[in-house]
C-alpha cells in the first residue's frame, strides 16, 4: 500500500492557517511541487517530513504516525 500523506499535510496547513506558498517557501520548493504533495502525485521526502514537523512544532515521528493512522483508517 502506498502511503498517502497529502490529506494529512493539507489538514495541518489549513489548521495552522498557512497558504500553500508559505509552506512551500519553508520547504524550499515550488508551490506547484507542494500542491503535488497534497494531491498525492509526488511523495515528500523524509527531509520534507522533518521540515514539516518543525514547521508545525511536531516531533518527526508524530507526523509519520498521523499519516500511518490515516492510511490505516482508509484501509478498513
Amino acid at each position: 500500500m502506498r502511503v498517502q500523506a497529502g490529506q494529512v499535510i493539507r489538514n495541518l496547513r489549513i489548521n495552522h492557517q498557512l497558504s500553500q506558498q508559505q509552506v512551500a517557501d519553508k520547504l524550499n520548493i515550488s508551490r506547484q511541487t507542494y500542491v503535488r504533495f497534497e494531491l498525492n502525485v509526488v511523495e515528500p521526502t523524509l527531509s520534507h517530513f522533518a521540515l514539516l514537523a518543525s514547521l508545525y512544532s511536531f516531533d518527526f515521528l508524530d507526523i509519520i504516525r498521523l499519516i500511518s493512522d490515516r492510511n490505516f483508517q482508509n484501509s478498513h
